[in-house]
């Protein structure tokens, strides 16, 4: 028996629906991002070096001027996963049909404001599921948790990826990201009523 199913798009959207909260549930426990970044003045001039560059006006950590693209789904992945087009285009009109109507652009991305990102669901992969140097080691030091969702090989990001790119979806690696995902959001929120951990969880 296997655990990859080649899915219909209607599956295909609810799928991705599930794991995209799971995630943006996961992120919005710990506030990290509206508290340190986009509200904040270094999210406009710019806190840390990348890749050898300085952050200018407008760079936030997570959409620096070399990410301007990166809310399509297909950017910079093609090299990654076979394009899909059918389903892709679906999952790009989806997410044309979830973009708040006014908003002030305030960073180098289309749909960065200083309140967060203008799209409100069918992010894209990367954009769903990449944290900064900084997120990573703050949920380490807090909460014992290891995050490496800045990678393509990630669980978290790969997951998302199959499901509007793979033809046969790995439902045993999703099934597996959603319940780290689980025990993650779990600890996060006992440790917000006093309760600490030393175990190192990996998500």
């Amino acid at each position: 028996m296997t655990d990859r199913k080649n899915l219909s798009l209607k599956e295909r959207i609810s799928l991705y629906e599930k794991v995209e909260n799971s995630l943006r549930e996961f992120f919005d426990l710990t506030n990290f991002c509206n508290e340190n970044c986009f509200s904040k003045k270094e999210a406009v001039i710019g806190w840390r070096r990348f890749e050898g560059n300085i952050m200018g006006p407008g760079n936030e950590g997570c959409c620096h001027n070399k990410h301007e693209d990166f809310y399509k789904f297909h950017v910079g992945l093609d090299n990654f996963y076979p394009k899909t087009l059918e389903y892709e285009e679906e999952f790009e009109k989806m997410q044309a049909e979830n973009i708040k109507e006014e908003f002030e652009k305030t960073g180098t991305c289309e749909y960065h404001t200083d309140s967060g990102c203008a799209i409100e669901k069918f992010r894209s992969p990367i954009c769903n599921s990449w944290v900064c140097e900084k997120y990573g080691a703050h949920l380490f030091n807090k909460f014992n948790i290891i995050y490496s969702g800045n990678s393509y090989y990630d669980k978290s990001v790969d997951s998302l990826l199959s499901i509007v790119f793979k033809e046969e979806i790995n439902m045993g690696i999703i099934n597996k990201t959603l319940d780290k995902l689980t025990t993650a959001k779990k600890r996060i929120q006992n440790y917000k009523e006093g309760k600490e951990y030393k175990r190192i969880i990996r998500i």
